[in-house]
Parts: structure tokens; sequence; C-alpha cells
């Protein structure tokens, strides 16, 4: 009898989990995406405070984000997942009155893996320079911009 009983159970089971799995369709896993297995995208935002044009190309080694121009108090924001490898890196190519400097906006030694910022890495070009923000919104990483050429005769 006690056999009888366990088969049941096991078919029940069986079709339980077979119903389930048909049902999870695309749309539903989409709509789960992050999860244990699936983490949330990581998104990067430069906002430009400067009164100036700033002009940047971003890149990783797989993407290259291309050129853009960011007008006072307007914004540039990009997702992507982390590699497998925790490698992830995109850096910034900036231009702000003439002068050029490049700085990384994401590491993921530096911002995923120590945690400073796994979903959200706020950046603000200001007139000194690029300030970086964690997810809790301290300001903890700033880039000067570099002195243009013609202020090093000073």
């Amino acid at each position: 009898m006690d056999q009888k009983k366990v088969l049941v159970f096991a078919l029940l089971f069986t079709f339980s989990l077979l119903n389930f799995a048909r049902s999870a369709t695309r749309k539903n896993l989409l709509e789960h995406e992050n999860s244990f297995f699936h983490p949330p995208k990581t998104k990067v935002s430069i906002l430009n405070t400067s009164q100036d044009n700033l002009t940047i190309h971003c890149k990783s080694k797989d993407d290259d984000l291309g050129t853009h121009v960011i007008g006072f108090n307007a914004t540039y924001e990009w997702k992507f997942d982390i590699n497998l490898w925790h490698s992830t890196l995109f850096f910034c190519a900036f231009n702000l009155r003439g002068v050029s400097a490049a700085f990384d906006v994401f590491k993921c030694a530096r911002d995923y893996d120590a945690r400073r910022c796994q979903e959200f890495c706020s950046w603000i070009a200001r007139d000194d320079g690029l300030y970086g923000y964690t997810e809790r919104n301290l300001n903890d990483i700033f880039f000067s911009w570099p002195n243009p050429p013609n202020s090093l005769a000073n």
C-alpha cells in the first residue's frame, strides 16, 4: 500500500512540475530576469553640470557606445551586464573646453565586486573634474581635468 501512495505522489509531483515548466513562457522569464541566475543590469549615468557642452566617447572591450555631446544639465546613460569573469570595464574619453582626458567610469573590481555601485554608477562632470558617486549617493572618486596646454606656461 505504501508503494502505491509513493507512486501516486511521484506522478502528481512530476505532472505538477511539468505543468509549471510548460507555463513558464519567455515573457514570464523576462519579467523575472533579476534573479540569482541573472542579476540586474548595471547602469552608468554621466550628468554634465558645466555650462559648456561635454563630449564623451565611451567603450568597453566589446562595446563602442560612440561619441555623444552632453549639454548643460543633460545626462547620458547606458545599461550592461557584468561578464562571467567579472572583468567588465567601461572607459570614456572626455572633452570639455578643448581639454581631453580619459577615465574608467566602470571597473568591475572597484565598482561591482567591492559593492560601490552594482546597479547604478553615477558621475557628475563639473568645471573642475569628474565626480563619482556610490549607490548611496556618496562622492568617493574625483578625477580632475588636466591643465589645458596654454596654462602649462603659467
